[in-house]
């Protein structure tokens, strides 16, 4: 079973951590904090979506729609041997 990464705050330095970490690190680490919007993130949604009245609804693009795929560049000449490093 995958581990469930969220986001966490040091209640210490009172900074949200850069990094998300395992739901486990929280019985580990007393001082952090789940996020109140990691947590929204979380909750499953109950009721449909609708569109807001006056809001066009479209259908994004496909790849075809978009014109035509530029081809790949062909290699002219072979890559360079690295330089060998001196010690």
């Amino acid at each position: 079973m995958p581990a469930d990464f969220i986001r966490v705050r040091d209640t210490r330095t009172n900074q949200i951590l850069p990094h998300t970490v395992p739901r486990a690190h929280l019985k580990a680490f007393p001082h952090l904090r789940e996020v109140p919007s990691s947590r929204a993130r979380t909750e499953p949604v109950t009721e449909p979506v609708q569109p807001a009245d006056g809001v066009p609804v479209t259908e994004p693009e496909t790849p075809a729609d978009r014109g035509k795929a530029t081809p790949a560049k062909p290699i002219k000449e072979p890559a360079k041997p690295e330089k060998p490093k001196e010690a």
